[in-house]
């Protein structure tokens, strides 16, 4: 379940059971959300929102080696410490 939080940028949406390609079907649906909710929202905002897990999952390679060149300075790679030190100093 993803949950609000101000520093959360987007979220992942499993979809077990092959439905998510109703889910533009039921966003239209339900378009008057905004007159029935306090502050509703704008189905134009919801556009481009979520991505497919198939088309996704490809981009993993990039960002797996993204993610550990934030790491090159790491020697040992077992130290879990050398890992908080370059966390400490990124914030």
């Amino acid at each position: 379940m993803n949950r609000l939080h101000d520093a959360k940028r987007y979220g992942v949406l499993v979809d077990y059971r092959g439905i998510l390609k109703e889910l533009d079907t039921a966003i239209r649906a339900y378009q008057d959300l905004e007159s029935r909710t306090q502050g509703g929202f704008d189905v134009q905002d919801l556009e481009g929102l979520y991505h497919q897990f198939s088309t996704e999952y490809k981009r993993l390679p990039a960002l797996h080696e993204q993610l550990w060149s934030f790491f090159r300075s790491v020697t040992n790679k077992l130290d879990r410490e050398q890992y908080r030190q370059v966390l400490a100093l990124a914030s």
